[in-house]
């Protein structure tokens, strides 16, 4: 493997890399061969949260009005084994030249999950036009296993297997954020070898019908509610943190989408109906808090030293964003919108 991390990826990606999550980064480097405006068709109606309960205090947590694959018209493929999986990833790259793995951080060089943890990671392999395959990586983060940066590598073919490997079943957390990405009840977490392929030709970013009534009610606010109630309740213990990297997504969406109204503001033409980006300023600011309370709420809970008290404050926060994002609810980008370019 080459590592050209100094490389930007099409579209300027790199540069949104610390307003991304897995998915949106590996969405928007298929989306961004297309067009400058990737992030309308990732944002249409949002920023928005909705949760439904799914069982052991867990749930589905979905970051979009629709989900993001099928809106997008990519499906999931599976495959038991390379001799599989390989001709018909050549098959897409030969058609579309890229297509969106979903695949395993614990397998991939230039994550830090490396070696060191299995974790859901979308990203997007392309064919350059010297014939070379390189992956286009634009997340940036910083977590328990330190930085990630952005990055660009090229990989050699016999690198591919091990690189492509699907993430390992066992994991109702992952098996829950995989669903909500791909639209699907069952992920079909399992198979080796697991990528996105196109399903339909023409404007298949066009939202349905059934988007536009779900607009009537914004959910985010009950969402919100409804976690700070289940806060309140189990905020004492280790287990009621297992999904607060779902809550780190509905942080990045909304810095993308404050990110991209930004630019908005500035293109010409810009739709009537776009938002001013600073009316989400307040909303990433309280997301930002709340991250920062649960991820210390977290740690004193697996050590055993979260009382109700501190709960509480948890269950607070969640409240005060739910009145932040109340006031917002007609400030979210329009539904339908497809990228222009």
């Amino acid at each position: 493997m080459r590592d050209d991390t100094t490389a930007d990826s099409p579209g300027g990606l790199a540069a949104w890399g610390e307003k991304l999550t897995c998915y949106t980064a590996a969405l928007a480097g298929w989306l961004a061969a297309e067009g400058q405006t990737w992030w309308r068709p990732l944002l249409a109606g949002g920023p928005v949260l909705r949760i439904e309960p799914a069982g052991d205090g867990l749930h589905k947590f979905a970051h979009h009005w629709r989900a993001p694959a099928p809106s997008l018209g990519l499906a999931l493929s599976v495959a038991q084994s390379w001799a599989e999986a390989g001709p018909a990833l050549d098959d897409l790259l030969t058609r579309h030249g890229r297509v969106v793995i979903a695949g395993d951080g614990f397998r991939l060089p230039w994550q830090r999950a490396w070696r060191r943890r299995h974790v859901p990671h979308w990203f997007l392999l392309r064919r350059t036009d010297d014939g070379r395959l390189r992956v286009d990586d634009p997340l940036t983060l910083v977590n328990e296993l330190g930085r990630q940066d952005s990055a660009s590598v090229v990989l050699r073919r016999e690198q591919l297997p091990e690189a492509c490997r699907a993430l390992p079943p066992g994991s109702v957390v992952f098996s829950l954020r995989e669903a909500a990405a791909l639209g699907l009840d069952d992920p079909v977490i399992g198979p080796s070898y697991r990528w996105l392929s196109p399903v339909r030709v023409g404007d298949s970013r066009r939202l349905p019908p059934q988007s536009a009534e779900l607009a009537r009610s914004d959910p985010t606010v009950t969402a919100l509610h409804d976690l700070a109630a289940a806060f309140a309740a189990e905020g004492t213990m280790p287990s009621a943190y297992r999904q607060v990297d779902d809550l780190w997504q509905a942080l990045r969406q909304r810095e993308l989408a404050t990110a991209a109204l930004a630019v908005e503001r500035v293109r010409r033409p810009c739709p009537a109906d776009m938002p001013d980006p600073r009316g989400w300023t307040d909303a990433v600011a309280a997301w930002r808090r709340l991250l920062v309370l649960l991820f210390h709420a977290r740690l004193a809970a697996e050590s055993g030293q979260l009382g109700g008290r501190a709960a509480a404050v948890v269950a607070r926060a969640f409240e005060q964003l739910a009145g932040i994002e109340d006031r917002l609810a007609s400030e979210r980008l329009p539904l339908g919108l497809a990228a222009d370019e």
